[in-house]
């Protein structure tokens, strides 16, 4: 029997748990996981997996590795070890403007100080950072 294709699932748990088809990427994951160096940017086009690919990650670092039994990442040196997870979702906020855009990282480092189990990195340490780097409503960036 063929594996129900997973229209508008957005989460890689539902997905398993849920028998749907899953195209083996977890080799790719793995890939870009295991050699910690720098930040990445994930672009990928309007409806193209971003939800899915964040909730497999998510999935990684928390450790979960039964949800990937049957996949490549579940037989690979990844050591399984669980790390903190910070998700911040810029879709489920309407941010129009700079200064929307500067409290916005605060109230998701609030949000997430639970998951640090700490206080080590302050709202205002993000503000800090997120304005000395890059501001999208400035006609020129030249702190990059």
């Amino acid at each position: 029997m063929l594996k129900p294709l997973p229209t508008s699932i957005q989460t890689f748990c539902d997905l398993i748990n849920g028998g749907y088809l899953y195209i083996d990427k977890t080799q790719y994951l793995y890939e870009l996981i295991r050699d910690t160096k720098g930040v990445y940017f994930l672009a990928r086009p309007w409806r193209f997996g971003k939800s899915l690919l964040i909730s497999t990650l998510d999935e990684i670092f928390q450790g979960n590795k039964e949800l990937f039994k049957g996949l490549w990442l579940y037989d690979s040196p990844y050591q399984w070890q669980p790390h903190p997870v910070i998700r911040i979702d810029f879709s489920r906020h309407a941010v129009k403007n700079a200064a929307k855009l500067r409290v916005f990282p605060g109230r998701n480092c609030r949000r997430s100080r639970h998951v640090l189990c700490s206080s080590a990195i302050t709202t205002e340490d993000i503000l800090s950072y997120s304005g000395s780097k890059y501001n999208p409503f400035k006609t020129s960036n030249t702190n990059l």
